[in-house]
This record gives C-alpha cells, sequence and structure tokens, in this order.
C-alpha cells in the first residue's frame, strides 16, 4: 500500500469512529471569532463580572464593558459568559 492509500485508509477510519453524523457539507459558524482565552484572562473576567453585577449593571452593560476591557469582540464575551454561567462561576 502506498503512502497515499495508508493516509486515506486512516482517515477513513478516524471519520467512521468520530463523525457520527452525516453531512453534505459543512458550515463554521462564527469562524471569524476566537474563542480561545488565556485561564488568567478567565479568572479576571469571573471576578469582573461579580463586581460589575453587584454594582447593578446588566448582562449586556458587563458583555460590552468587558469586551472592551479585553480587547475582544462582544460575541466572544458573551460565550464567556455563557459557559462561566453553565459551571456556576458567574
Amino acid at each position: 500500500m502506498n503512502g497515499l492509500a495508508s493516509e486515506a485508509k486512516v482517515v477513513a477510519g478516524i471519520e467512521n469512529r468520530y463523525m457520527t453524523t452525516s453531512r453534505n457539507g459543512v458550515y463554521v459558524a462564527c469562524e471569524e471569532l476566537d474563542f480561545v482565552w488565556d485561564i488568567q484572562d478567565v479568572r479576571e473576567f469571573d471576578l469582573k463580572w461579580r463586581e460589575m453585577r453587584k454594582q447593578g449593571m446588566t448582562t449586556l452593560e458587563i458583555t460590552k464593558e468587558l469586551a472592551e476591557y479585553f480587547g475582544r469582540d462582544q460575541d466572544e464575551v458573551a460565550i464567556l459568559a455563557i459557559c462561566r454561567g453553565r459551571r456556576g462561576r458567574i
């Protein structure tokens, strides 16, 4: 078996094992956004979120302020807020 055939066999095995949903094409939502955060920034995010909430700020106000503070898109901050909320951190 040549290198390409061997690679194709490996790819097929991975697809069969992990790609459990059949699709006609793939669309990646929000591909232009960056959802990777430095852990220190996440800790600071949690602290600032809780402080702003205590000050009576709304979720939208906090999201806008933190987006500016971290130099991030508001949607990136909103997704982090959803994640941290689901984990009970904010």
